[in-house]
């Protein structure tokens, strides 16, 4: 069995554990990322995830201090304006951000971003990725928590766990979990505009429940 080690052991390589990556990186931490799908580096896309990430003003200025913006920024669609509208077109709102060169928000593909995470996280000495790897226990010894995964053995300051909403490490230690139905249902599509969208965000507050149209 190949034994590893390292400072931050994280188990996810989507957005969350990507992200969390990088930037404890960039403070020379010793990473490995375990990841059960096997991730796609070059050409391809690294995943087909059709879904966008809303990012806030602040959270650019965040991505902007850890050097990640200047790459993000050129398939990031930035939200100039949102107009609400409650119940009926009498009743609305208009935000804008009166700060000079800022917007509310920016929508970006998940798969441009997480693509662009594993670019920039390969050229990086300090970080090892585990591509189609799961976690199969976990257990702790002499301040270090071991992981095994597949044939490896896995030896970490830290164990992270941002491998999602049916999280394997989360199963493994028998964390609590609460649940709660809310019994209500929500589409989500991508579509193009015929015309100029100006950069608005739309958000309709009607009596059988929202509808948020995002730039």
């Amino acid at each position: 069995m190949k034994e590893l080690n390292c400072d931050l052991h994280i188990v996810g390589g989507a957005l969350t554990g990507l992200l969390t990556a990088y930037c404890a990186s960039c403070l020379g931490y010793s990473i490995i990322i375990s990841e059960k799908k096997n991730i796609l580096v070059g050409k391809k896309k690294a995943t087909n995830d059709k879904r966008t990430t809303a990012i806030a003003e602040g959270s650019k200025n965040f991505l902007e201090s850890q050097g990640l913006w200047r790459h993000i920024k050129a398939f990031a669609e930035p939200i100039n304006n949102i107009k609400v509208i409650d119940q009926t077109a009498n009743s609305k709102l208009s935000f804008v951000n009166p700060r000079p060169n800022s917007s509310l928000g920016y929508i970006v593909k998940n798969s441009e971003l997480i693509s662009l995470l594993i670019k920039e996280l390969k050229k990086k000495k300090n970080v090892n990725f585990l591509a189609g790897s799961s976690i199969n226990s976990i257990s702790y010894s002499n301040s270090k928590v071991i992981s095994f995964s597949n044939n490896k053995k896995i030896s970490s300051s830290i164990i992270i766990a941002a491998d999602g909403k049916n999280s394997a490490v989360r199963k493994i230690l028998g964390t609590n979990l609460v649940k709660k139905k809310y019994s209500e249902k929500a589409v989500v599509i991508n579509f193009f505009h015929q015309k100029p969208h100006k950069n608005i965000a739309y958000e309709f507050f009607l009596k059988t429940g929202p509808l948020a149209i995002l730039p």
